[in-house]
């Protein structure tokens, strides 16, 4: 892919116990700051109680499954050991345009209603952006249109997003493609030792991503997975080469906002971050 996810290395902070803490006062209310692990049973606890109130789901079974690593670290506010305020630091490595980047992708921005328009997100907003500005190419987020006026405040700048469609027939017969078991979107080709996320609605084939270690036209492998019936391929990623397909901005699916240094290279080229990278 032209920008494509790969794995993200740790990062390990020479923090003491479970992580940083400080006392911050805030309009002479005194708060605790702190940048916490899942590891934290009792942050964990109230973090998720607050993203649960905020957005009607937890981290819990992703941590259960032991998807919580370093690479996801919430910076937060609390008022005694209760999470009133946080902003989540994800940290992915992409590969741009044929060159490796480390990105910071913020999240699971909130603040518990009986403290909102207390200046708690801007607070956290601008430890983020102090701690991690020279330590990776960009900071970016996904914002809906209620926090819109925010986020330039700090001087992100909106970028734009395009995708990448075209017609698809199938061509011939192929070998084995099997249906792993995790999920009835997850496709292995044996041929090409290749693993494609692939959803069907109607008569389109909407392709999240591919994991392949061999350079192989995208083509010849979505042709395992089609038959007669699927007309029109649409990807969820920029692909290597994107001469053959029609390209069109995303419209509703939020605003995406950046940060740093590589803010002009995404604004000067037609681009889509992996869906399945989106947090």
């Amino acid at each position: 892919n032209t920008l494509s996810l790969h794995y993200a290395l740790p990062i390990f902070y020479p923090i003491k116990g479970a992580g940083i803490m400080e006392y911050i006062k805030i309009n002479d209310k005194k708060y605790k700051f702190v940048i916490r692990t899942g590891e934290d049973d009792k942050f964990r606890i109230s973090f998720n109680v607050l993203t649960k109130k905020t957005f009607g789901f937890d981290f819990e079974q992703w941590y259960q499954y032991g998807y919580w690593k370093n690479q996801f670290l919430p910076y937060s506010l609390m008022d005694g050991d209760v999470v009133v305020s946080n902003v989540s630091v994800n940290i992915m490595d992409f590969g741009v345009f044929g060159k490796p980047k480390r990105y910071i992708q913020l999240g699971t921005v909130m603040t518990d209603v009986a403290y909102r328009n207390r200046g708690l997100s801007r607070v956290i907003m601008e430890k983020i952006i102090e701690e991690w500005k020279d330590k990776c190419d960009l900071l970016y987020l996904f914002a809906n249109d209620s926090v819109l006026d925010f986020y330039p405040k700090f001087g992100f700048d909106v970028l734009k997003q395009y995708q990448c469609t075209k017609p698809i027939s199938k061509h011939g017969e192929n070998g084995l493609v099997k249906k792993l078991d995790m999920t009835d979107s997850v496709y292995y080709i044996q041929d090409y030792d290749a693993v494609i996320i692939a959803n069907f609605e109607g008569d389109t084939i909407e392709v999240l991503n591919v994991f392949c270690k061999e350079d192989i036209s995208l083509d010849k492998m979505l042709d395992y997975l089609v038959d007669e019936n699927i007309k029109r391929e649409k990807l969820y990623f920029t692909p290597k080469e994107t001469d053959s397909y029609l390209i069109t901005p995303i419209e509703g699916e939020g605003t995406l906002f950046a940060l740093g240094e590589d803010t002009m290279l995404l604004a000067n080229n037609q681009f889509m971050f992996p869906k399945l990278s989106h947090t």
